[in-house]
């Protein structure tokens, strides 16, 4: 078996089908799911186009974001498997979202180049996100269903406006959701074999810094 603790303590620069980051940025294996490794780099990325939902954040990489990560990494394979995918257009359009968040499609590459970050890297990590949100939507959310009943006991006594009743039943459609998707995902799990790096307690620092012109979160 092999032991991904020798490939952290060797500060591989691997990742997730990138190439090679510039050499003042240490990267790391943080895990090794069925033969798929997850390195800090990844994350890092993730993050920084706030994909699977990471926000940006500085903050050295914990053990939970690396869970968070293997996770969707098992729902992207399942819907690449399944060939629940996005369209050209779709990634095309996901592509330009993400290029606008960072003030335009100069500024998106600038940062990328900046930090040894390949385009076909990131693209790779857009479609992949995109994968991923498709995956949950048809095979979770368009099954979640919410009683009259529960809106009701979330609302509360007293007379509600639709727009209230809207906004309720959409919180615990997501709800719903999250415990089917997590329940699938407890499953996948049982079915590989999974190998996490134990983090200092201080967790492990983020490989390259996010945009500093964007804030945390919109």
């Amino acid at each position: 078996m092999r032991m991904i603790l020798a490939l952290f303590t060797g500060w591989l620069l691997v990742g997730l089908g990138n190439e090679a980051m510039p050499a003042t940025f240490a990267d790391a294996v943080l895990a090794e799911a069925d033969n798929t490794v997850v390195t800090a780099s990844d994350i890092a990325l993730a993050r920084g186009l706030r994909l699977f939902g990471f926000v940006r954040d500085e903050a050295p990489i914990g053990s939970d974001e690396v869970e968070r990560f293997v996770d969707a990494l098992l729902v992207e394979q399942e819907a690449v498997r399944l060939q629940i995918l996005p369209t050209q257009e779709e990634a095309n359009s996901a592509w330009n979202a993400v290029a606008t968040r960072f003030g335009g499609g100069g500024a998106f590459l600038a940062w990328l180049d900046q930090y040894g970050v390949s385009q076909s890297w990131a693209r790779r990590m857009v479609e992949a996100d995109l994968a991923w949100r498709r995956f949950v939507a048809l095979r979770f959310r368009t099954f979640a269903f919410v009683p009259e009943t529960d809106v009701d006991a979330a609302l509360g006594p007293g007379p509600h406006t639709p727009v209230e009743r809207e906004r309720v039943r959409e919180t615990l459609l997501a709800t719903a959701t999250q415990e089917s998707l997590a329940a699938w995902i407890q499953e996948a799990r049982s079915r590989i074999r999974i190998q996490l790096v134990k983090l200092p307690p201080l967790g492990f620092p983020a490989p390259f810094p996010m945009p500093w012109d964007l804030p945390k979160e919109r």
